[in-house]
């Protein structure tokens, strides 16, 4: 009984950890919006309001944005700006709240896996204080929620196989199916990790023929509309099909081919560069990206990954954890056909690795003589405190600031709007001349009607309405245009508002 209890009380303090690790950043402390984010947000809008994409296609299976996104988030959103109205708390909510569910599904498929309930709590803890997962919580990336989408359909997966369910197994392969509209580039690994399992399940005698097929034909009914589409738009079929009122689409500046390594020009080179790529993100946890995880914390801090070696020689030998060698082995080839690898391409990874750490962290512990077991266990728990208090430090001072003023973010652009509304002013003019096409989506989702908004894009408008603003006038320009001014501003990131009294 004593030990339910501490159990629960530290289930229970590993929850309240990761819920408020990041509802005290929720939903604004990341207060620019990223250029892809934008993109799916203004979308949502639009079919809540019209039942149809900024394309005016009625539910697209998949969106034109920058070269193309998934939907799945899409629609999560348009169902939470229903509930919670058009804000930015809506728009990140879906993101928050599947973030903090996969702490209960995650906890589960590791006790279930490991028959352990100290491995599946020290899995718990690593993921409740991972940089990864916390930053990935608090914005709305497209590709961000199909880790835990792969999770949740391989834990009622692997909970019809030991308890040989084929209901359960039904609905496993249906969730796993709806994953892929989370993230296209998953194509081949939800299908190969899918048929891996199915082989496995009727060589075992576990499924029949009859239900591997049934269980393959649902998954391909499910994943149809979205085959189409990459077909459409790979081969350049320049037509759009509607069934009811889901629309097929075709979009002629498509351009994800260059994402994989099928399509690249030199695919030895290419090759090489990814493997490179795939490593560095791995063994280094660096992208070179602000967004993904902090710089110097990683993935799930560096330390990590030598626990992950330790358990990954030690689980080699071992029946029961054949799903998550699968689930390694498939995303490791998935992995080398990305190309420009980060973390946010290489998601469904994090989950599998945190567990393999688990059972490396743990496989220590069991090695270690009675005397030590007690001083390894304050080592690492005060290893990680220690990190895991430094990370959410430099984030909360710091490094939110690389994310909210790096190149796929705003750059303070969004602040500027929130900035003008203050202000007793009419009509707002911005400087386009050296940014991309989403201020304007930065506009729409603003949504103040109150003010009209006009686009300079020469710079001679520009510097020519610096030296002309009216009363009623505002302008946001870049901040190169600083040594021209001599009026009042404001400066926001890489962005100055000026304004005339």
């Amino acid at each position: 009984m004593k030990k339910d209890k501490l159990v629960y009380g530290i289930l229970f303090i590993l929850l309240f950890i990761g819920f408020f690790s990041r509802f005290m950043f929720f939903p604004d402390k990341i207060s620019e919006i990223n250029s892809d984010e934008i993109v799916t947000i203004v979308n949502a809008k639009s079919i809540v309001e019209t039942g149809k994409s900024l394309d005016n296609l009625s539910f697209p299976v998949y969106l034109n944005g920058w070269g193309g996104q998934s939907v799945g988030l899409l629609y999560l959103m348009t169902l939470s700006i229903k509930i919670f109205g058009y804000s930015l708390f809506a728009v990140r909510f879906p993101s928050f709240i599947i973030s903090i569910i996969s702490f209960f599904v995650f906890y589960d498929f590791v006790f279930k896996v490991t028959k352990k309930e100290k491995i599946a709590l020290i899995a718990l803890f690593l993921l409740v204080i991972s940089p990864w997962h916390i930053q990935q919580s608090l914005w709305a990336l497209d590709c961000n929620l199909f880790p835990h989408l792969l999770l949740f359909s391989i834990d009622i997966l692997y909970t019809a196989f030991i308890k040989q369910k084929k209901k359960l197994l039904y609905l496993g392969v249906f969730f796993l199916a709806i994953s892929m509209y989370f993230y296209v580039v998953s194509f081949l690994f939800v299908p190969l990790f899918l048929l891996f399992l199915l082989v496995y399940l009727k060589k075992n005698n576990i499924i029949k023929l009859k239900d591997m097929v049934f269980m393959l034909l649902l998954f391909i009914i499910i994943i149809l509309p979205l085959m189409i589409t990459m077909i459409l738009n790979v081969f350049h079929i320049n037509k759009s099909f509607q069934f009811l009122k889901v629309t097929i689409p075709y979009y002629s500046n498509l351009n994800r081919n260059d994402s994989l390594l099928f399509f690249s020009d030199n695919m030895g080179r290419q090759l090489l560069h990814n493997i490179k790529s795939v490593f560095l993100v791995l063994f280094f946890q660096i992208d070179y990206t602000t967004w993904n995880a902090s710089k110097g914390f990683g993935i799930f801090y560096h330390i990590t990954i030598l626990f992950v070696i330790i358990g990954f020689i030690y689980i080699l030998k071992l029946k029961k954890y054949r799903i998550l060698l699968l689930w390694l082995l498939i995303a490791l080839v998935d992995s080398l056909i990305i190309n420009y690898a980060n973390i946010s391409k290489l998601n469904f990874l994090w989950y599998n690795l945190i567990i393999i750490g688990s059972i490396g962290i743990d496989s220590i512990y069991n090695r270690v003589s009675l005397r030590m077991k007690n001083i390894y266990v304050s080592i690492i728990l005060v290893l990680y405190l220690v990190l895991f208090g430094n990370y959410l430090f430099d984030f909360a001072t710091n490094s939110y600031k690389n994310i909210i003023y790096s190149d796929n973010f705003s750059k303070g652009f969004y602040q500027s709007l929130i900035f003008t509304k203050t202000m007793d002013k009419d009509i707002i003019y911005y400087d386009n001349t050296s940014n991309d096409h989403s201020m304007k989506l930065y506009i729409q989702f603003f949504n103040d009607s109150s003010k009209k908004y006009y686009e300079l894009n020469e710079k001679y408008l520009v510097e020519e309405k610096i030296n002309n603003i009216k009363d009623n006038e505002l302008i946001i320009i870049d901040k190169k245009y600083n040594n021209n001014i001599s009026m009042q501003y404001k400066n926001i990131g890489d962005f100055l508002v000026l304004y005339d009294n």
